[in-house]
């Protein structure tokens, strides 16, 4: 069953109007649809914003032909570029931050209920929830896992001369992104390095650890609302 997102979440993960309007900021919604279940996931979370919203939603997807394009449906074909497609998501923010000022990252899994607000988003991210990178991973006892993604955090901090005491985890099911005077961009990429090397080490998800390190890295706002 998918979660639920009610309109009192909405009032932070909203979306807005299509490029070319007279809003000032102009962002959407997106999604990354890869393997059968996601694209039917995708097809049901675009269906719950044609009913209530009529904002664009962008989906990045192994069969496009599976949607059916539209002015508020926009659709491109990506293919897995990273382990559990975890990474992949910043190929969606790269393209919606490619025609938009901001955009709002939405799990495909995640659906609609209400009516969705309108937000003028501030520069960088605006995250649902977070936490202290560190504190998110306690406790430690008997959990391998979370000591080996301390330990590379550790390592990020290091090599980006960090403090750990001011880096957030960023919960990825539902966040925002908007442009920062190119400030995106190094974020993205800093994303794509710091990914990479976690997925050497045999660390495939974390997502939300990297795109807190790459944010305080590349001091690209992230802020908890």
């Amino acid at each position: 069953m998918g979660k639920q997102v009610r309109s009192e979440d909405f009032s932070l993960y909203s979306l807005s109007t299509k490029v070319l309007t007279t809003n000032p900021q102009n962002y959407l919604d997106k999604a990354l649809a890869i393997g059968a279940k996601y694209r039917q996931l995708a097809l049901d979370l675009a269906a719950d914003l044609e009913k209530f919203s009529s904002q664009p939603l962008l989906i990045l997807t192994d069969k496009p032909q599976d949607f059916n394009q539209s002015s508020q449906l926009l659709v491109f074909k990506h293919s897995q570029q990273s382990v559990g497609c975890y990474h992949d998501k910043r190929y969606v923010i790269a393209k919606a931050l490619s025609l938009y000022d901001a955009c709002v990252f939405v799990d495909a899994d995640m659906r609609i209920l209400k009516d969705v607000a309108q937000m003028q988003w501030q520069p960088g991210i605006s995250a649902r929830s977070c936490a202290n990178i560190l504190q998110h991973y306690q406790p430690v006892e008997d959990r391998p896992d979370r000591i080996k993604r301390i330990e590379m955090i550790k390592k990020c901090s290091q090599k980006f001369n960090l403090n750990l005491e001011q880096v957030n985890f960023v919960s990825e099911f539902m966040f925002a992104v908007a442009k920062d005077s190119g400030k995106e961009i190094k974020f993205l990429e800093l994303w794509e390095k710091s990914g990479n090397y976690f997925e050497l080490n045999g660390i495939y998800d974390s997502e939300g650890s990297v795109i807190g390190l790459a944010a305080a890295a590349q001091e690209f706002p992230l802020r908890h609302q």
